[in-house]
């Protein structure tokens, strides 16, 4: 109706995470320690809130969830609606805490770590590639990736993962996720150059981890721009083009 529910000033933009129907989740920097809170619009009083460390990283997620990713390598899930913990996995502690970046599946949470290490010598230079990948932001990605059973909370897998670049937009229902940049050196054989650009893909099963299609970038660049994702979960089938590449893999309902 447009009708004015609330006003209140106090709320940062910058800290909002989600909605929740007419409410707000809203992240506020209180120092070392952030609050997060469920914020009633009509009265603007919280109907949840709990302490979080000032250098973690949360999302929300789909069905109504938040991922929180905690420097000292704790993993919790929360329901928006409650703010209860449902689900609580340990890894390793983040050696730099850092942001993480989010894909789901049915069955799984998959956590990519956006940490960068410590620079090696003649590291080549990556970036998106130049198109959206499938019409979604691209975010680096670099350090340990997870997988999680969202019903359970067991940590099902951990790899490590090279600089590579993400979209959040896939296909959630297919069993697998894309990783895909541009990458250039400066270097060939110890000498300056300026060569033509790879294209490296990564392809993860999110069951298990597992490698199941990766390049090193010596691919055809030429229409390299972007990458497309489908397949028909019924028949346990699935393609990705790749540039002039068109892949086919069949896969069956388990790992």
């Amino acid at each position: 109706t447009g009708r004015l529910i609330g006003e209140h000033f106090d709320i940062p933009l910058s800290g909002i995470l989600t909605t929740f129907g007419t409410d707000l989740i809203v992240r506020q920097n209180r120092g070392e320690t952030h609050t997060i809170s469920r914020i009633d619009m009509y009265s603007g009083k919280p109907t949840w809130e709990f302490d979080f460390p000032g250098n973690g990283s949360i999302r929300p997620s789909r069905e109504r969830k938040l991922v929180e990713f905690h420097p000292d390598g704790k993993i919790l899930v929360r329901e928006q609606s409650t703010g209860e913990v449902i689900i609580k996995t340990q890894v390793e502690k983040q050696v730099v805490p850092g942001r993480f970046f989010l894909h789901e599946t049915p069955t799984e949470y998959v956590l990519f770590s956006a940490t960068r290490k410590r620079e090696r010598a003649f590291q080549s230079r990556i970036g998106a590639l130049p198109q959206h990948l499938q019409g979604a932001p691209q975010h680096k990605v670099e350090g340990p990736a997870y997988g999680i059973d969202r019903q359970t909370g067991k940590l099902l897998w951990s790899v490590d993962i090279e600089p590579q670049y993400f979209a959040a937009k896939q296909p959630s229902q297919l069993p697998f996720v894309v990783l895909a940049c541009r990458s250039n050196s400066d270097r060939v054989n110890g000498q300056l150059d300026r060569p033509a650009p790879k294209y490296p893909i990564r392809v993860l099963d999110t069951r298990t981890g597992r490698t199941i299609l990766a390049t090193d970038g010596e691919t055809d660049g030429e229409n390299v721009i972007r990458y497309l994702s489908i397949g028909d979960v019924g028949e346990k089938q699935a393609a990705i083009t790749f540039g002039k590449t068109l892949i086919h893999f069949d896969y069956s309902g388990k790992p």
